[in-house]
């Protein structure tokens, strides 16, 4: 079912006069889920191509590492390994942690299949100090949050203590 709304939703988009990047990319992904590297693999080419062609650098960084995913499937690792490669170089300049960890988690499995053990450390040395940065952020982002509730909180308090100590005088003047 996905399959088939996805396509429709492409042939929409074509239609339309748009090059439907973003839904050849989950048409991709569904073919991908369902067991059809070799078609997926074709649809991502087209992604990269495409983003390539418009320099939107996150939607070619993904279209990579989905291809690598496809390779991966088609039992080609070193082909994989090019285009992970590729797409963390991109995912750097574009700074995109979630993306970037996501990443780095495939290319420690696939640098592990393939032998490269230490390539393979360094790289799950990069995903724990991503992992770390990004938790330390939203802790930082939470409390941040908290503080500023605990602040409003406390200004609405003082506010109502202030409303009722004014009242109180409203009360003794009249």
């Amino acid at each position: 079912t996905a399959r088939d709304h996805f396509e429709r939703g492409l042939a929409l988009a074509t239609r339309l006069g748009r090059p439907g990047v973003s839904e050849r990319s989950n048409l991709a992904l569904t073919l991908l889920n369902l067991g059809h590297p070799r078609e997926a693999l074709a649809r991502f080419e087209e992604v990269i191509r495409l983003a390539d062609a418009s320099a939107d650098g996150i939607l070619s960084a993904v279209g990579r590492k989905n291809a690598a995913e496809c390779w991966i499937a088609l039992g080609d690792r070193a082909k994989a390994d090019r285009l992970m490669h590729e797409a963390l170089q991109i995912y750097a300049k574009e700074d995109v942690p979630p993306k970037r960890k996501e990443l780095l988690q495939l290319m420690v499995d696939n640098l592990e299949a393939i032998g490269r053990h230490a390539e393979a450390l360094q790289r799950l040395r990069e995903y724990h100090a991503l992992d770390q940065e990004m938790i330390n952020s939203e802790t930082k982002a939470r409390i941040a949050s908290l503080e500023n509730d605990y602040t409003l909180k406390s200004k609405d308090v003082e506010i109502a203590l202030q409303r009722a100590e004014l009242q109180a005088q409203q009360a003794d003047l009249e």
